[in-house]
Order: structure tokens, then sequence, then C-alpha cells
């Protein structure tokens, strides 16, 4: 997908969830656009680097659970974002939103007891 596109797709979603650090997921990353990148490179101690007009800055998407960790304890909502594709890519939506005081919602391991269920 074109730069332009995503960062289309971006500016919508963030629209719709203001006061939010948007992270839309593009394949196996996760990005941040303009003040949201500046945020999360500064929160997660990276450089954001320009890509045409925008700032933008990501991370692998293996790295999620860590990176949320570090932005609810500095204090961020975040609203993370995936493409819809079926096949096309068409659009995006946030499908999870983690605040400081819901926490991070860690899948949970199966225990021994899971067995007698």
């Amino acid at each position: 997908m074109e730069f332009d596109e995503l960062h289309r797709l971006y500016l919508e979603a963030k629209e719709r969830h203001p006061g939010m650090l948007l992270l839309l997921r593009q394949g196996d990353w996760y990005d941040a656009y303009g003040d949201d990148a500046r945020t999360l490179g500064k929160a997660l101690g990276y450089a954001a680097s320009t890509w045409r007009d925008a700032n933008t800055i990501g991370f692998h998407a293996n790295d999620l659970e860590s990176s949320l960790r570090k932005l609810l304890h500095a204090g961020h909502r975040v609203a993370i974002c995936d493409q819809i594709q079926d096949p096309a890519p068409r659009g995006a939506e946030v499908n999870r939103i983690v605040t400081p005081g819901y926490g991070v919602d860690v899948p949970r391991q199966p225990t021994l007891f899971d067995l007698f269920d």
C-alpha cells in the first residue's frame, strides 16, 4: 500500500480516537505518524525518521506487548488499528484499546485446571 494511502487511513482512525496514541499495523510492523511518532519515539527511546512529508516510526509486531507496557507506564492511552483486507486493502479499524487504568490484556496461558473443564 502506498504511503499516502496508509497516512490517510491513519488520520481517519486517529480522528475517530482523539487523545489516544494510534498504532497502525502494516504487515509485521506497527507504525505511528506525525505527533504520535514523536510521542512513541520519546516513550520507547527511538528517534523518529522522516519519510516524505511526515514523521513515521514503528516497531516489530513481536514487540507489541513490551512496547504497550512502556507506553502505559508513561501514562499513554493507545488504540491499536489493523488494516482491513478482503482480499485487497480497503481501510483500517481499531480493534483494541489499552489505557493505564485498564492495563494490557495479555493472552492467558492454559493451566492444568483447563484440562478438567
